[in-house]
């Protein structure tokens, strides 16, 4: 019983891990994007 209680927990850690790792990706990308924009815009003022 209480093995099957760690390995339970174990689970749900890898599983907050992962989402955690997958949201700090998104957020990553999404801050690509934005810069990429802004420098689309600057670029598009300059000329």
């Amino acid at each position: 019983m209480i093995t099957s209680a760690i390995v339970g927990c174990v689970e749900t850690l890898k599983h907050e891990l992962y989402l955690g790792e997958l949201c700090f990706h998104l957020v990553e990308i999404y801050e690509f994007a934005l810069v990429a924009a802004a420098l689309d815009v600057a670029h598009l003022r300059s000329s």
